[in-house]
């Protein structure tokens, strides 16, 4: 089983929409993570929980280290000294209840380049790996190896599917100090992931070469496949979606959806008549994935897609971070000055309850604006 992602670029010269790039993006479903452009730089909500974890490794290391060379230079190494050190800094990591989960999120910001590079700008490959051996020193201490496994799945999966990593070969890398610290059986769901990165790289350049010998041009794509069971994901059997890939400038905001919202979302996507090109895209790599592996099918996860729309005004332009519902939706107004909610819901099939959060959605970050007779317009000007 596999999940996939893409990412699409095309081109519009008359719609005041077009759809600049799609890829997959398998995180938690909710029907309104549109994102603008803001003036001011947003903070990452979770970077306080990473500064925090790094200044715990930081201070654990500290610790370490100090009675380490109090052992080995005063006490020569002494046995029963090294068993006293371990004994004390495994009671002191894990007075902390939280300290897998840290240890997880310092690993995550030495392999996450959003945080890699606010954190350790400038630091070389040299002292970016002495920080992952602190690391490892920590993670022998931790008693909770199960809870850290599990946020570091989760991390990792977040890593891989946004496109995040720092580079691949450093994930190989700290999942092998990892191994031979805890064993293949403690890693081997980490290992499943990584190595589904790997071979859907394969399955990619094959794609386009088939597309390349048949003289067609396919929409830019990237693809990960992902083996049910092995990815931290809530579903079942094989799934795809779509995904955009620019998220560490910084120059997003976002309005969240709640669980009743996304699952009524995830209900209408059944039925919902998306635009004609994204179903060739389907048709596309699906035929070339089951002809490849013929004992292996997959869906689409449209609930889970992203898209990247450029609005364009006469005063200027804004990129859109969308689902692909409301990508539907404001494409919409390409055909057509005004839309309301039903006129949509007959065109779309998505359901009158969804269009009208999406329409909401959009007057309230100034991209749609109301008109008479409950319809919506764009906006006179970009938001």
């Amino acid at each position: 089983s596999a999940v996939m992602k893409w990412h699409h670029k095309s081109s519009s010269t008359d719609g005041a929409f077009d759809e600049q790039k799609t890829e997959t993006l398998a995180r938690s479903a909710t029907d309104r993570p549109v994102k603008h452009k803001s003036p001011t730089k947003k903070a990452d909500p979770h970077e306080p929980m990473v500064l925090e974890a790094t200044k715990f490794v930081g201070v654990c290391w500290l610790i370490y280290e100090r009675y380490q060379t109090l052992v080995h230079e005063a006490l020569e190494d002494d046995s029963a000294f090294m068993m006293a050190l371990d004994k004390g800094m495994t009671s002191f990591i894990n007075s902390v209840d939280i300290a897998p989960s840290l240890l997880a999120l310092f690993f995550d910001s030495l392999l996450n380049v959003s945080h890699a590079r606010k954190l350790y700008r400038g630091e070389g490959d040299d002292a970016t790996d002495a920080l992952v051996e602190r690391g490892i020193r920590v993670f022998r201490y931790v008693s909770g190896k199960d809870m850290f496994e599990r946020v570091y799945c989760s991390k990792l999966a977040c890593r891989a599917i946004l496109e995040s990593s720092v580079s691949l070969e450093k994930e190989e890398a700290t999942l092998l100090r990892l191994r031979e610290t805890c064993g293949y059986v403690y890693t081997s769901r980490l290992q499943r992931m990584l190595a589904d990165v790997v071979v859907c790289k394969d399955d990619y350049e094959a794609y386009l070469e088939e597309m390349s010998n048949r003289d067609l041009k396919p929409m830019e794509t990237s693809v990960l496949i992902m083996s049910n069971g092995a990815w931290p994901l809530r579903f079942s059997g094989t799934r795809a979606i779509f995904h955009h890939r620019k998220r560490e400038s910084g120059l997003f905001s976002s309005v969240a959806g709640n669980s009743e919202s996304t699952a009524r979302l995830s209900r209408a996507m059944k039925s919902a008549n998306f635009p004609p090109h994204l179903g060739r895209l389907d048709t596309a790599f699906g035929e070339f994935y089951n002809k490849r592996h013929p004992g292996r099918k997959f869906s689409w996860v449209h609930s889970l897609s992203r898209v990247v729309i450029r609005a364009h005004w006469d005063s200027g332009t804004a990129e859109l971070e969308t689902t692909i519902t409301q990508a539907s939706v404001l494409l919409l107004f390409n055909s057509s000055c005004s839309w309301s909610a039903g006129d949509a819901e007959a065109e779309l099939s998505l359901g009158i309850d969804v269009i009208q959060d999406i329409l909401l959605v959009f007057q309230r970050i100034g991209v749609l604006e109301p008109t008479t007779g409950a319809s919506y317009r764009v906006a006179s000007k970009p938001p």
